[in-house]
């Protein structure tokens, strides 16, 4: 557990540090002094940062060793969210599925694996306990898994003690890859109102809503997926049926990349032609040459 965590305050570090440096560069327009660091060399990485840029690591790692101190107090859930987040923008600025199909078989198998761990597995572990639930709880120990971003459930009652709704990173990070896709895809088609990331946007939010809502009914654990897989991939399929790129999108990047192959091999198919004509014409050429060379030869003699 302690080791997953250390990994979880390195990544959310870094990626603090990237979601923010868009921000800190943009300052350097302003008519502001630009103090460059000295070069420093570490063990596992080189530095040659700019004092603001160094400013925003020291931010970085400072809030994760916070949250590490301060992780069992009532307030460090938002903390956690807050480097959760960070964490899931950084992974989603870095992946990318190539196309609907790579998207549709991975949320479909996540989608079968969930329910699996979630409803399956009670049926024939000691206790009826659900793996998945145990793992994100932290099972029998006080310590809980940082992959989760905690939803706390508010009370007007002062004395009550949180409790939290869990939603795992993988429910945001793999409907996410579907919803990455669908903004590069309007990106490649031109699409000026982003038609497939506004509609994989309102799905996702409505398999959120559906998510919190059967939990709250059914007061017991629910896999995300079982309702956040349905609820992006139908309307995309439709609208996509309905405009007529439903096989582009199926195919993406992959389908571009054949053609480019194909046009390579056209290309390459044709330059031993032109070397052969180009060939041809220089040995006519010579011949022509060697021809009048021997009329003027002749001409002399005579």
């Amino acid at each position: 557990v302690y080791v997953i965590m250390v990994m979880f305050c390195i990544a959310s570090s870094l990626a603090m540090y990237s979601c923010f440096e868009p921000l800190v560069m943009l300052t350097y327009a302003l008519p502001l002094p630009i103090c460059r660091l000295p070069k420093m060399n570490l063990c596992i990485c080189r530095l040659d940062l700019e004092l603001r840029q160094m400013l925003l690591l020291i931010v970085s790692i400072s809030t994760t060793i916070v949250w590490f101190v301060f992780r069992k107090s009532d307030w460090s859930w938002i903390l956690q969210d807050f480097l959760g987040i960070l964490f899931s923008i950084n992974m989603l600025k870095v992946l990318r599925l190539p196309s609907l199909k790579i998207c549709t078989v991975l949320l479909g198998l996540l989608f079968v694996y969930d329910i699996f761990f979630v409803f399956i597995t009670p049926l024939f572990m000691p206790g009826g306990k659900s793996v998945m639930v145990e793992v994100a709880t932290g099972h029998s120990t006080d310590e809980q898994l940082p992959m989760v971003l905690k939803v706390p459930h508010l009370t007007p009652d002062p004395c009550y003690t949180f409790t939290y709704s869990l939603l795992g990173f993988g429910d945001i990070l793999v409907p996410g890859l579907l919803l990455s896709f669908c903004h590069g895809f309007d990106l490649m088609i031109g699409s000026g109102w982003k038609v497939y990331w506004l509609v994989s946007c309102v799905s996702y939010t409505l398999g959120l809503l559906a998510t919190f809502i059967s939990l709250y009914l059914m007061n017991s654990a629910q896999p995300a997926l079982l309702y956040l897989v349905p609820f992006c991939l139908i309307p995309i399929f439709f609208v996509a049926l309905c405009r007529g790129e439903f096989q582009a999108m199926w195919k993406g990047d992959i389908q571009e990349q054949d053609n480019e192959d194909d046009q390579g091999e056209d290309d390459f198919t044709n330059d031993p032609v032109t070397t052969n004509q180009s060939a041809d014409s220089n040995q006519v050429a010579a011949a022509a040459t060697n021809q009048n060379n021997g009329i003027v030869h002749q001409s002399k003699e005579e």
